[in-house]
This record gives structure tokens, sequence and C-alpha cells, in this order.
């Protein structure tokens, strides 16, 4: 397959990923609440960044966002922005990956699954 066609595809999958998550924890805080919840702080800065730079963001942080412990609580880690990262770590810098591998590690997640 040639390279451009290839990486197109990867980045579509991975946009597809990145939203099926944001969707997730808003579902999840809306049946919560018992409203509809928006992120709005998220979905501004995916807008402002992009969805690879989040991730980055996300993943090399201090501490994990609200979303990776709410996912892990619902028992769904392979919906976490770390493991997303992981999934496509052709996109992602080596200090990146290893701080998405830690704090999955640290979190109890298996991540040589």
């Amino acid at each position: 397959m040639h390279w451009s066609l290839r990486s197109g595809m990867i980045a579509v999958i991975f946009r597809r990923r990145s939203a099926a998550r944001l969707a997730l924890d808003e579902y999840a805080l809306s049946a919560e609440r018992g409203k509809n919840t928006r992120l709005a702080g998220t979905r501004k800065k995916v807008a402002k960044v992009g969805v690879t730079q989040t991730l980055r963001d996300w993943a090399a942080g201090s501490q994990e966002t609200a979303g990776f412990r709410m996912l892990l609580e619902r028992g769904m880690p392979e919906f976490t922005g770390e493991a997303i990262t992981l999934r496509h770590s052709a996109l992602f810098e080596a200090p990146v990956l290893e701080a998405a591998k830690q704090r999955l590690r640290a979190a109890g997640v298996d991540v040589n699954s």
C-alpha cells in the first residue's frame, strides 16, 4: 500500500477513535448527571491544537485527566487517551509513549495486551 494512502487511513482511524472517546466521556457524564453534558473544554482544545497534540498533552501531563479516571472506573481502559496514543505509536514521540505506558501501568492496566 502506498505510504500516503496508509498514512491517511491511519489518520482517519485515529480521529474516529479519539472522537469515540470524547463521545463516551460525554455520554457517561450525561447519564450520571441526568442531563446532556458536553465537554466544552476538551472540544475547544481539540479545535485549537488538534487531536494529536491534545493526546500528547494528556499522556505527558503531570496528572491524569478526569476522563482517564472515569474510563478506568467503568472498566474501559482501551478508550483512554493514553491507550489511543499507544495504538497509534507512529504519531507520537518516545517520551510521550513512555509517559502513556507509565500512566496506564500505574493504574494497573496491562499495556502488553
